[in-house]
């Protein structure tokens, strides 16, 4: 089975950050990855392939997670160390984003990100960033 980031552009296996499951997809939070500024962190979406079924309904092929993301979400202000991605939560349809090294009012003082999620199509859009 092949790694859950390999094709992820710039990750290495320091990245941290959080972890979630909605329906077939896996939420990523990879909060030190250097994808837009050193350490600005990223959140990677990832759906899993259903299983395929044979002609007697067995299954001929088991589902799997694909090892390329399907979306990829970038802070709209990214800087350095902000570690967008450090958190993450699902309420209704609603993806929360912490980004703890965000220095919008103070010195790592923190921000959240609100995404409204529309997994149907994988589309994402930024509703608001509050610190």
């Amino acid at each position: 089975m092949a790694p859950l980031f390999q094709g992820v552009p710039r990750y290495t296996p320091e990245a941290s950050g959080a972890f979630g499951v909605w329906n077939e997809n896996n939420i990523i939070g990879a909060s030190n990855t250097s994808e837009t500024a050193e350490e600005a962190g990223a959140v990677y979406i990832f759906v899993r392939n259903p299983p395929v079924l044979s002609n007697t309904g067995n299954i001929a092929v088991p589902a799997y997670w694909n090892s390329t993301e399907k979306a990829r979400l970038l802070a709209s202000d990214a800087f350095a160390r902000d570690h967008f991605g450090a958190s993450i939560g699902l309420v209704g349809s609603t993806l929360v984003v912490g980004a703890p090294g965000q220095d919008g009012r103070q010195e790592d003082g923190g921000a959240v990100y609100l995404f409204d999620v529309k997994f149907a199509s994988v589309s994402f859009s930024q509703v608001m960033m509050m610190h």
